[in-house]
C-alpha cells in the first residue's frame, strides 16, 4: 500500500463514520492539518497514533504493517492484548 493509497483509506473510512477532519482531529488530541496531511498522503501517523485511528475508524491496524518493520508491527499487536502497556 502506498502513502497516497493509505491516505485515501483513512479519508474514506472516516467519512463512511461520519467523522470530519475536525471531529476525528479531536479524538485524535491531534491538528485538523494533521488529519489532511494523513488523508494527502504527505505524512503518515506515528506507530502509537495508528493504532488509535484504527481503533476509532473500525479498520484493520494491520493496513499499516507496511510502513513499520515488524518489531513495530509486533508491538502495535502487544498493544491490543495488554492495553496498559505504555
Amino acid at each position: 500500500m502506498t502513502v497516497s493509497k493509505l491516505g485515501a483509506t483513512i479519508k474514506d473510512a472516516r467519512k463512511a463514520k461520519g467523522l470530519t477532519q475536525e471531529a476525528l482531529a479531536k479524538e485524535m488530541h491531534v491538528s485538523t492539518g494533521t488529519i489532511s496531511k494523513w488523508e494527502s498522503g504527505s505524512n503518515t501517523p506515528d506507530i502509537f497514533k495508528m493504532q488509535k485511528l484504527a481503533q476509532i475508524l473500525d479498520i484493520p491496524s494491520t493496513i499499516f504493517a507496511i510502513f513499520f518493520p515488524p518489531f513495530f508491527y509486533f508491538i502495535i499487536i502487544f498493544k491490543n492484548l495488554y492495553p496498559f502497556f505504555p
